[in-house]
């Protein structure tokens, strides 16, 4: 365990020197993020160390990590690669997330989807600028689409793999291609062609309550 601690120490003292030296060079927004960022950090290594007023520390992290959320969405919009450059590395956002799991939600994640591409165009006031907003539907969920980098040229509608940073309702799109129905499959996704399976449990003494017919008409119509 004291191993651990101190591994987490160095790891931590090695992101807090990174925000400090980003924020240096960042926009206010940037610099607010890296200054919740430090602050979080703080209270996390609080945490890890113990013999703290546990209940004190969830709290704080808590309220820092909803006001860091909201600081994080307005750096999205404004500059995704300012987010991608304001954000804990992965490993540390996944240790922070487990940390305090109460507020998991509010911490970015790394990784992939896979969803239809939707594109809205959006007209100015005079009709005479319009801009393309870009959303992917996984399965009931709308995700905006913050690119980094070239806006991807699909048609809407188009199967798509996505790899980024969810941030809330947002991902940051570092890379977006085509994709297949048998690629959405095989990646667990909530599009495309869905297996299940059905465990009827009986208990000892009991007769079952359901025909297999019966709950199979149920399940699958």
């Amino acid at each position: 365990m004291r191993f651990l601690v101190q591994r987490l120490s160095v790891c931590l003292a090695a992101a807090l020197l990174c925000v400090s030296a980003l924020a240096a060079e960042q926009s206010d927004a940037s610099k607010t993020v890296a200054r919740l960022n430090n602050e979080i950090l703080r209270v996390y290594s609080r945490s890890v160390r113990g013999g703290g007023d546990t209940s004190a520390i969830r709290q704080q992290a808590q309220e820092l990590l909803q006001q860091r959320e909201a600081a994080m969405a307005a750096l999205v919009d404004e500059s995704p690669d300012a987010a991608l450059d304001s954000a804990l590395p992965p490993d540390v956002a996944d240790e922070v997330a487990r940390a305090f799991p109460e507020s998991a939600a509010r911490v970015e994640r790394h990784g992939s989807l896979i969803g239809v591409l939707e594109i809205e165009v959006e007209d100015d006031e005079d009709l005479i600028k319009h801009r393309l907003i870009h959303r992917l539907r996984v399965g009931r969920d709308r995700f905006h689409m913050r690119f980094s980098g070239d806006v991807p040229t699909a048609e809407a509608g188009s199967l798509m793999r996505v790899d980024g940073m969810l941030v809330g309702d947002s991902i940051v799109t570092e890379s977006a291609s085509l994709t297949t129905e048998a690629d959405a499959a095989a990646s667990c996704s909530t599009t495309g062609v869905q297996r299940m399976a059905v465990i009827k449990v009986k208990f000892p003494g009991t007769s079952p309550a359901l025909a297999n017919s019966t709950l199979d008409g149920w399940m699958f119509g």
